[in-house]
């Protein structure tokens, strides 16, 4: 039974699905590097030209969804081959019963495209905005972001996926709260002493990434009832994200080929493209965003293959070590001298991955309630029972078995010869 497990944690036995964690953990730090080396041009034209990379990376799933798309075709014909003439119009049809509705799943497409594209033009745009004013508010010392982004997965997930919320899953919310109140402190405080006398808009910004990560929230739950519901693989639903993107930012680009913005260096006003011209003047450059665009490819691929063979919450886990591990490569790039409450974000960090961990049940409590309801236990239980029967089955055939022998007993010297 239950309570006579002694161990107070326990831990799943992992599975290959698991290294999509490493994977993306890996992925994201590469993409870092990448940001850092954009950085360091200072140029405002390149937040705009990321808008195009990131699309073209994720055109780059064009290859695996061609692939894909040949292999199950041919895995169609072959079965067809293998069709019973006189069962053909049946198993067509049970076939087509299950299919899924292809307008409902180009709407869910659309929707997710049109969030997405907005959430990344909104930080974009005011990133031109404020580079006006000789502004710069990095995404790294907002810390809080990220745990407004786990409360808000979890938020979703309860109202669109119907999650439920166990014991365990109400502890890990509890730390996740507690940590985004520190975090939130000290965020506050770096914004008092940094910003000066540009503090409203560095509080427009805040709301604009605030608003940002709320909708990419909204579209990693979106894109599981995709998965789930449409029938849409990660490498087509990418590829379909793009094509639309592409549209849309064409759309987005064409005023700024009338609207002319300050040059990088207090020059006359000048035409966005051509400041990004200005970035290709080193040819090196052109290796870079080669780069960042492959790495963007396998970054997006990542994140929505644990949302596909996970679940939205899961990928949570991901996104914490992705920011942990962001946090390091600043400290080793830039040095701690720039970084204030170096110990205190470590631990939020190890008690939001403890969090996250709790909540997916990567680690299981097995005191005070917390592991009731988990899948560990369940499954430990389910075990248990059948275990139970088993034997109870097994000493039913054994009394069975006892009592046709006494009855033997009494059968002739050939017979029994013929039994032995």
């Amino acid at each position: 039974m239950i309570p006579r497990i002694k161990k107070y944690f326990l831990f799943p036995k992992p599975h290959f699905k698991h290294c999509f964690l490493l994977f993306f953990f890996l992925a994201s730090l590469i993409k870092k590097t990448f940001q850092i080396n954009f950085e360091l041009k200072k140029s405002k034209a390149l937040e705009f030209f990321k808008l195009y990379i990131y699309n073209a990376g994720d055109l780059i799933n064009v290859i695996p969804y061609l692939i894909i798309r040949k292999r199950t075709k041919d895995k169609k014909i072959k079965a067809n081959d293998l069709l019973n003439p006189k069962n053909e119009d049946q198993i067509s049809y049970l076939y087509y019963q299950r299919s899924p509705n292809k307008y409902v799943a180009y709407k869910h497409i659309i929707i997710y495209t049109i969030i997405d594209f907005i959430a990344q033009i909104s930080g974009k745009v005011f990133a031109l905005i404020i580079e006006e004013h000789q502004l710069e508010v990095k995404q790294a010392n907002l810390n809080s972001i990220l745990v407004v982004n786990m409360l808000v997965i979890l938020l979703f997930s309860r109202l669109i996926l119907h999650t439920k919320f166990y014991r365990h899953n109400c502890l890990a919310i509890i730390i996740n709260i507690l940590c985004l109140i520190i975090l939130s402190i000290i965020d506050i405080r770096q914004i008092i002493n940094n910003s000066g006398e540009y503090i409203g808009i560095t509080i427009g910004y805040i709301f604009v990434q605030l608003f940002s990560i709320s909708l990419y929230s909204y579209i990693d739950v979106l894109s599981k009832v995709i998965f789930l519901y449409d029938f849409i693989t990660p490498y087509h639903l990418l590829l379909a994200k793009s094509i639309i993107e592409d549209f849309l930012l064409l759309l987005f680009s064409i005023p700024f080929i009338f609207i002319k913005l300050k040059g990088d260096e207090d020059d006359e006003p000048r035409l966005i493209f051509s400041m990004i011209g200005d970035l290709f003047e080193n040819k090196i450059f052109i290796l870079v965003v080669f780069g960042y665009a492959i790495i963007s490819f396998f970054y997006n691929i990542f994140l929505t293959k644990l949302i596909d063979e996970f679940s939205p919450n899961h990928f949570i886990i991901g996104r914490v070590f992705e920011n942990f591990g962001v946090f390091i490569l600043n400290l080793i790039i830039k040095g701690t001298e720039k970084e204030n409450n170096i110990a205190l974000k470590i631990i939020i960090f190890i008690l939001l991955i403890i969090a996250s961990f709790i909540y997916n049940e990567f680690i299981v409590i097995n005191i005070c309630g917390f592991g009731k309801n988990t899948q560990l236990l369940l499954d430990y239980e389910a075990f248990e029972e059948n275990f139970i029967k088993t034997n109870a089955n097994d000493e039913d055939n054994n009394e069975k078995t006892d009592l046709n022998n006494n009855n033997n007993t009494k059968t002739s010297e050939n017979e029994m010869d013929v039994y032995y």
